[in-house]
């Protein structure tokens, strides 16, 4: 609908490319008469009435072949039966990450966890009333919650619970907006100074921000790639 694309997913199997705009989503897919890539809109399948939902800012592909995308306030879930699952939650979704396999929401009123169709309140989510959720990452079998400024907490499937790292002040003081991790890094995005990122092997640091070549001290996304290398975001 000619607006600003706000999020991208691949699909290698399908040869798929999953974009999300503004009141609009659905895939670029092969035309093998043309070679020409053609886009294919799922949000037309939506309702009439349900069709002015905002951003998509991000898009997930489970395992068992749904894709879903998030928006402001709603998940629209494809099953590529031609059939979608609208979710609207009561609260603006703060952020939304898959973390092995499984898919995270998190809102003001609560942290919820994806399956089928349905959202469930995660066990234990009480204790994160207030707490603003910048990210989810895997963390020694666990799931390691980063909030923007309450610091870190790692999910066992039951209760949250406190990590105290050597960087945790300074994530509190610098509040958090991003976070990714690979098998070796976990790479914190900050508001006020750049990328922290912590070694998982070593436990050494390393600091990236204006003083150390970064041209805006704000990370707004960030992501590792297979040698590694952090490739990231700023306004």
């Amino acid at each position: 609908n000619y607006s600003s694309i706000r999020s991208l997913s691949f699909d290698p199997k399908k040869r798929r490319i999953y974009a999300g705009a503004s009141d609009e989503f659905g895939y670029f897919d092969l035309n093998t008469a043309t070679y020409n890539l053609e886009y294919h809109s799922l949000s037309k399948l939506l309702p009439t009435g349900s069709k002015v939902f905002g951003e998509i800012w991000k898009i997930h592909q489970m395992p068992s072949g749904e894709v879903v995308f998030q928006g402001r306030d709603h998940l629209f879930c494809y099953s590529h039966q031609n059939k979608i699952i609208t979710l609207k939650t009561s609260a603006a979704i703060e952020n939304s990450t898959m973390v092995e396999g499984k898919l995270y929401v998190a809102t003001p009123d609560g942290i919820f966890g994806y399956a089928a169709g349905k959202l469930s309140p995660l066990p234990g989510m009480e204790s994160m009333a207030g707490k603003r959720i910048s990210g989810m990452v895997g963390y020694e079998g666990r799931v390691m919650f980063v909030t923007m400024s309450h610091g870190l907490y790692v999910y066992d499937g039951h209760s949250f619970t406190p990590l105290a790292l050597d960087i945790s002040p300074l994530l509190r003081e610098n509040n958090v907006f991003c976070v990714a991790a690979s098998k070796r890094y976990i790479g914190f995005g900050t508001i006020k100074n750049g990328l922290i990122v912590k070694d998982l092997q070593t436990g050494s640091n390393h600091y990236v921000n204006s003083n150390t070549g970064l041209q805006n001290n704000t990370v707004l996304s960030m992501r590792f790639d297979n040698l590694d290398n952090i490739w990231c975001s700023a306004p």
